[in-house]
């Protein structure tokens, strides 16, 4: 979905963040009934379902997820650095932000709109993503990377203190086969298969 606003510097950025968090909830027979009022307020004949199927390249609403993902550009005389700093901050949390800068010229009888993309810039587009990617995995792994709790494994028979939560499974897993459950029916009572490989040889 994509969604265009033409506003002021100041406010265009939280309007268009509204309508975005707007339309990402609308349905498909939503986005019809509120296109076709639009339609009908400007006197036009044009058939809101069909126009928006030809829009997204569709020949049925069942073709795709409508709205799974919300796009939004903005379109504007100027922006100013707050609003250029917000966009750069969202980019880079993968919220997809296109600004393009509008400026019209008189020629002649005719006006003629010069229409720039400025963030992100055309030819540093593809090196965005990359970084966003990179970004996003190295966020992904420091979110793991910070569980440092410890647990204490206690039977009738002996107690430990402060394992690290692989440790934990470890001793868990060796006092229930211990008991005489076997691996296969630990696997069962988990409802997944593989957590077990077989393996030739002693283990100390």
């Amino acid at each position: 979905m994509e969604l265009k606003r033409t506003s002021d510097s100041d406010v265009v950025d939280l309007q268009a963040l509204r309508y975005a968090a707007m339309v990402s909830r609308m349905t498909f027979d939503e986005a019809v009934e509120a296109y076709k009022g639009y339609l009908a307020k400007r006197g036009n004949n044009t058939d809101a379902r069909s126009a928006l199927l030809e829009f997204l390249g569709w020949a049925d609403p069942a073709d795709g997820r409508f709205a799974d993902d919300v796009r939004i550009v903005l379109a504007a005389a100027d922006f100013g650095p707050e609003v250029t700093s917000t966009v750069l901050w969202l980019n880079d949390r993968d919220v997809d932000i296109t600004c393009f800068r509008l400026q019209p010229y008189s020629l002649r009888d005719t006006i003629v709109l010069d229409v720039q993309q400025i963030i992100p810039l055309p030819e540093a587009a593809i090196y965005q993503i990359q970084i966003r990617q990179k970004q996003r995995e190295t966020r992904g792994a420091a979110s793991h990377a910070g569980d440092r709790t410890r647990y204490d494994f206690a039977t009738s028979d002996a107690r430990q203190t402060s394992l690290a939560k692989r440790d934990v499974v470890l001793a868990m897993v060796r006092h229930i086969v211990s008991t005489g459950v076997t691996p296969q029916q630990i696997e069962a009572a988990a409802g997944r298969r593989g957590i077990f490989v077989s393996l030739e040889g002693n283990m100390e």
